[in-house]
């Protein structure tokens, strides 16, 4: 089953994950600089897609629809 974990205003996981592959490092970190230009506004914020301990997608929303 695939679980989405919320990218939090400062740049952290809401659910610390074991291990962090550097192109995910990449993605949080330019999730959270959107954050800076855009704001941050739950639950429209960005996410990673977890299978078991595995990140397997990234998505997120720029503002609220």
């Amino acid at each position: 089953m695939i679980k989405l974990i919320a990218i939090t205003e400062n740049g952290e996981l809401a659910k610390p994950m074991s291990s962090m592959p550097v192109m995910v490092a990449e993605v949080v970190g330019a999730t959270t600089q959107l954050y800076g230009s855009v704001g941050y506004g739950p639950p429209w914020i960005g996410y990673l897609a977890f299978e078991d301990d595995t990140c397997v997608g990234a998505c997120g929303f720029k503002s609220p629809p």
